[in-house]
């Protein structure tokens, strides 16, 4: 058989003494015919049962794996996506709360500026439209007067004489 070929090869220096001579014992083996060669025929029975049940556990094990990753990376999203979730509901209820808190705090602004408006007297009224129309000066000149009135000509007709 093949054992005289295969005794002239030289064992790679990165093969262990045991794998290379394994692998001699197989090779003379699988070369029933002493070419020092493998034919197809040569393949059949064992060795290609082993290599194809190898293959089919190795694919099996890649599959399984897979598999087992993409379980991994579905409870990734959904984990991400629930504290994406519960962040923005945290957020939300924040500025929501910020909101409240704004509008508390204009509305007790404007209640304010309403109470001490209606608690004018009349002359303190005079006053404040006389220091709107026309600052410091001591009357209401008409350009000021015009000014003053002309985006208020609906309020015309409510001025109580």
């Amino acid at each position: 058989m093949g054992s005289a070929v295969s005794t002239k090869l030289v064992k790679p220096d990165d093969c262990e003494k045991e794998v290379w001579s394994k692998i001699l014992k197989l090779f003379d083996r699988l070369d029933k015919d002493g070419t020092h060669s493998i034919e197809e025929n040569e393949l059949m029975g064992h060795i290609t049962n082993l290599h194809t049940e190898n293959n089919i556990r190795r694919l099996t094990k890649e599959k399984e794996i897979y598999k087992q990753n993409i379980l991994y990376e579905k409870e990734k999203i959904h984990s991400d996506l629930e504290r994406k979730i519960n962040k923005l509901r945290k957020d939300a209820k924040r500025e929501i709360d910020e909101l409240s808190e704004k509008n508390n705090t204009y509305t007790i602004q404007i209640d304010k500026s309403i109470k001490t408006l209606q608690d004018m007297s009349p002359e303190d009224k005079a006053k404040k439209i006389k220091s709107i129309m026309c600052g410091k000066k001591q009357s209401i000149e008409f350009w000021d007067f015009y000014k003053y009135m002309k985006n208020r000509t609906e309020d015309i007709p409510n001025i109580v004489w």
